[in-house]
């Protein structure tokens, strides 16, 4: 019986100590909010020529099809595109990724490190040439919400040939 008092009387005082803890106040930068998105990440392997990859990254609604496999050769870029961002007073994204490709050997083959998706969209162009092994290569993108103190890990795997 005294267990029971002991073990209850410590869940009452525990309980209001706990939802303190994890609420933040309103406003600031990582506080919760019911408007907050979930953030939502997406990584593409598109061989459009830059000047069309780029003027299709620039629009919210620009339409990038992923290509499975590629030829050796032609322009080849990994896109990423994040939705839900928390925005930033000035109504930015202030959201930074990792990119990593990795060989069929499991060897890093190109990375790029904290770029800056101000707009939730990007492109990294890859070196694909004719010495390019053949195979199938795996894209690992980390991305950081850095107001919502948030991340998620996408990836997507492609060919050579």
């Amino acid at each position: 019986m005294k267990r029971t008092l002991v073990a209850t009387a410590l869940a009452i005082v525990l309980v209001p100590v706990a939802s303190a803890q994890q609420s933040r106040p309103t406003g600031q930068p990582g506080a919760l909010t019911s408007q907050t998105e979930t953030l939502q990440s997406e990584v593409l392997i598109s061989t459009l020529p830059t000047a069309d990859l780029t003027k299709e990254i620039t629009v919210a609604t620009g339409t990038i099809e992923h290509k499975s496999e590629i030829a050796r050769g032609g322009p080849v870029a990994a896109v990423v595109r994040t939705t839900g961002c928390m925005k930033v007073t000035a109504g930015a994204c202030k959201v930074n990724v990792d990119v990593v490709i990795y060989k069929p050997d499991g060897s890093v083959f190109q990375e790029a490190k904290s770029l800056d998706l101000p707009t939730g969209r990007g492109a990294v162009p890859l070196k694909i040439d004719a010495n390019t092994a053949t195979g199938l290569y795996k894209v690992v993108v980390t991305v950081r919400d850095l107001t919502a103190r948030r991340f998620a890990t996408v990836e997507r795997q492609f060919g050579v040939k």
